[in-house]
């Protein structure tokens, strides 16, 4: 038998999630597991049964599935059906995330650490979510990022999730014309992009491919994320948010 070679003692088990859900199903399900094996027993058992308490335990938000299963014959089965829900919804207002706590770091060469709250995130989020609604964007509508990971692009995402439009993405290192195959299948109405981005030390100037793709896809709306000199049928980031008033809620 392989030597353990670490094990939680009781108090860091006291604060993980698994043992915050053992306590709900004995509350609300009177059902007492002696230990993970017993657990897991019954969450390849009783799937219907264990499928619904992690909806509920997890405080789900949307329409409740009317089946969690259809059948048990693996793999065309289907889960969770008449289920909705909206991700960016249940991301932002999800357990655990309240207004101070941190739910985001941000770490790059041209910049210096950056973090944000739940509460940041979630107006910020909403800022690009009124945004993109003010700028004509509609649910099956896409949005695209040609971009790096920043936290511009990902408020732009969870933004777009909000109003239910569809999200795409392509990675900056990516030339014009990959970006352009990929892309012009899509017809993004909105697309978000910097004019460059920084690897190893160096400074990689993207200005010549966005503006080749701007060109052959021919989205509405081209928004600059950097604070870049950019040409004429451009869109800056701090243009972008000013349009329109924070019109969605979240519960």
């Amino acid at each position: 038998m392989a030597e353990k070679l670490w094990e939680p003692d009781s108090e860091f088990k006291e604060r993980t999630t698994l043992f915050e859900y053992l306590h709900w199903l004995e509350k609300e399900r009177k059902l007492d597991f002696k230990d993970y094996h017993e657990l897991w027993k019954w969450s390849v058992t009783s799937l219907e049964d264990f499928w619904r308490s992690i909806w509920e335990f997890f405080d789900i938000k949307g329409k409740s599935a009317q089946r969690i299963l259809e059948k048990r014959e693996m793999p065309y089965t289907r889960w969770f059906l008449g289920a909705e829900l909206n991700f960016a919804e249940n991301v932002l207002c999800g357990r655990n995330s309240s207004d101070d706590k941190i739910a985001l770091f941000s770490f790059s060469e041209s910049q210096p650490p950056r973090s944000f709250t739940w509460g940041e995130l979630r107006r910020k989020a909403l800022s690009f979510a009124a945004a993109l609604n003010q700028a004509g964007v509609k649910a099956g509508d896409v949005v695209a990022a040609y971009s790096t990971n920043t936290p511009d692009t990902l408020f732009a995402f969870l933004g777009a999730a909000l109003i239910e439009a569809m999200w795409t993405s392509v990675p900056l290192e990516f030339g014009a014309h990959a970006a352009i195959q990929r892309l012009s299948q899509l017809n993004p109405k909105i697309i978000f992009t910097q004019l460059s981005y920084s690897y190893n030390g160096k400074l990689f100037d993207k200005s010549q491919d966005v503006e080749r793709v701007k060109e052959r896809t021919n989205p509405q709306m081209v928004v600059v994320m950097d604070d870049q000199e950019f040409g004429k049928g451009f869109t800056s980031i701090k243009e972008f948010l000013k349009v329109g008033q924070i019109s969605h809620q979240l519960p």
